[in-house]
């Protein structure tokens, strides 16, 4: 994708955590830009990225090879209508981040052929560790997967899709603990026998919310940036829902 135009609509947790992915990954941040309707959030995701970031949805979705949908659920159909009112937008590469939208609803809102892609990023995005599920339709080709270094095609549904990712309607967590590894964790088990009950994301929740409390929170940070990173791709997700 280094070479492609990336459009991000929408410029929440979820697109900052991708464009800060992609930056750190080698795409030039000239090839980035984004749009948000909330002139404060614009600003900052310019600022942060030095990227352009645009008020209407259409003038960065003109300007891109790839469209990436980052925006809430409830407003996807809007979003996407909007853009495709646009008589020029046209073999372009449609990602959408929105839980629980299905691709027959994408494709039934554009009504033209179109390379559709779902994409559920996992909670370790913020860290750029983990990994993502995608689910395409007919139109997406083997191109449109190039910008991933490894890949396991699953043959599925989209409704495995969705079971899998916890995305029908919801960004959830898995029913199996997700597990956590840090120093300050490993710390405040050793010292506090009651903590074996709690899951590993909700005892960083905790001591994050602790540190920020007393203003300690980048103390701590410096001493295990694990810690941290955690912390923050935790209270992310948290706001994504």
């Amino acid at each position: 994708m280094k070479n492609l135009t990336i459009a991000f609509i929408g410029s929440g947790n979820i697109a900052n955590s991708m464009i800060g992915g992609l930056i750190a990954n080698g795409v030039d941040s000239k090839k980035i830009v984004a749009s948000d309707p909330d002139e404060t959030q614009k600003k900052l995701t310019a600022k942060k990225y030095g990227i352009t970031v645009f008020k209407n949805n259409q003038d960065a979705a003109k300007k891109a090879d790839v469209i990436i949908f980052a925006v809430k659920p409830e407003n996807m159909q809007i979003a996407i209508k909007k853009i495709f009112e646009i008589p020029k937008i046209e073999n372009k590469l449609l990602l959408s981040v929105a839980a629980g939208i299905k691709i027959e609803s994408i494709e039934n809102w554009i009504d033209r052929p179109t390379s559709i892609v779902r994409v559920m990023p996992n909670i370790t995005m913020v860290v750029q560790a983990g990994a993502s599920a995608l689910y395409a339709n007919e139109h997406a080709t083997s191109e449109d997967f190039s910008g991933y270094s490894r890949k396991t095609k699953i043959d599925s549904s989209e409704v495995d899709f969705d079971e899998l990712t916890g995305s029908d309607g919801d960004l959830v967590f898995p029913e199996k603990p997700l597990s956590f590894d840090c120093q300050i964790l490993r710390d405040y088990r050793a010292m506090n026998s009651e903590s074996e009950a709690m899951e590993d994301k909700d005892l960083i929740l905790m001591l994050g919310r602790l540190f920020e409390k007393d203003g300690k929170l980048d103390e701590f940070g410096k001493k295990d940036e694990v810690f941290l990173l955690y912390y923050k791709s935790l209270r992310e997700l948290e706001n994504a829902q």
